[in-house]
Formats: C-alpha cells, sequence, structure tokens
C-alpha cells in the first residue's frame, strides 16, 4: 500500500484512526446531532399546540380539524378525555401506517402522538377550573373570537414548528429520489 492510502490520525487518547473511521465517527455524531434537534423542534412545537388548544380553544368549546378535532367533540359529547380519545384515534391510524410504510418510517409519528397524547392531559391538569369543574374561560366570557384567534395562531405556529422539525427528514428521503428522477428523465 502507497504511503497516502494508509492515512492515519493520531487522537488525543494515542489511537490511530483511519480517515475512513473518522469520517464514520463524525457522520454519526452529525446525525445524533440532527436527531436531538429535530426532537428537541418536535417536543417544543407540542407544547405551544398543547397550550394554545388547551388554554384557549377548549374553554370556549372551539373544535379544529384532524384527530384533535375529533378528540374535542368527544369530549364536548361525553366528557371523555380528550387526550384518550387523540391517542385511541391515533393508535389505529398508525397501526394501518405500519402496515403500509413500516415502522422506521413512523418512528418520530409515533414520538409525536405519544409526546402530544401526554401534553394535552397535562395541560388540562394544568388549567384552570371552577368549583364545578368547568374550564374557566381565560380571557373572559364573550371573548370566543379573541381566544379563536389566540388559539389558531398558537396551534398553526406549533404545527409549523413540527413540520419544519421533520423537514430534514423529508428531504433526505426526497433527495434521493430526485436524483432518479433526474437520472431518468435524461
Amino acid at each position: 500500500m502507497s504511503p497516502k492510502s494508509r492515512r492515519c490520525f493520531m487522537l488525543k487518547s494515542n489511537k490511530f484512526m483511519s480517515e475512513q473511521t473518522l469520517q464514520e465517527s463524525f457522520k454519526k455524531r452529525q446525525f445524533i446531532k440532527n436527531e436531538v434537534k429535530d426532537y428537541l423542534g418536535i417536543t417544543m412545537g407540542l407544547l405551544l399546540y398543547s397550550f394554545g388548544f388547551t388554554f384557549f380553544l377548549m374553554p370556549y368549546e372551539i373544535v379544529t380539524g384532524g384527530v384533535a378535532g375529533i378528540a374535542a367533540i368527544v369530549y364536548y359529547a361525553t366528557g371523555f378525555p380528550n387526550s384518550f380519545t387523540y391517542f385511541l384515534v391515533n393508535a389505529a391510524l398508525l397501526v394501518v401506517g405500519l402496515k403500509i410504510l413500516g415502522l422506521k418510517f413512523l418512528i418520530k409519528t409515533i414520538y409525536a402522538i405519544l409526546m402530544l397524547t401526554f401534553l394535552l392531559w397535562f395541560m388540562k391538569e394544568l388549567a384552570p377550573t371552577d368549583a364545578e369543574g368547568n374550564m374557566i374561560k381565560i380571557l373572559g366570557e364573550g371573548q370566543d373570537f379573541m381566544s379563536l384567534i389566540i388559539g389558531c395562531m398558537m396551534t398553526g405556529t406549533a404545527l409549523g414548528t413540527v413540520s419544519f422539525s421533520t423537514a430534514a427528514q423529508a428531504a433526505q428521503i426526497s433527495l434521493p429520489l430526485r436524483s432518479i428522477s433526474s437520472t431518468i428523465s435524461h
């Protein structure tokens, strides 16, 4: 072997590492760093979502779209906790998604569902209630529209934060597809 092909690097612990091993180590650290950033972004977004939903939308009985909206309707009609309904509906959808997409693709989705289930429950426990157990309207009576604006701004911003946090993963998945499609078209 030529001296150039056997380049080694001495580390602080007096161990030698090849250039390839050093690159693999760097890639691994970069991957972990990106994953931690993604999960922190997801968690912060879900924290904002659960706060806006629980403190501004639920007391005024404002329903959102999606599974959270279904959970809110069930809560208003039956009193069954929205966090449990949210989890049960999503669990059913995850089973279908797991069969179609596979486990590796759904890891962050599973994390987000479990985290939002917990945060919806936690925020409901923190929310102020009157003597009868009804949630107090923190903006006061007759402020439905203002509560709608604030709550929707918070939940919308939260969903954008979560989407932005997972956008890197989506971009990494779509990049190979773009290069394959551009190779085929040429």
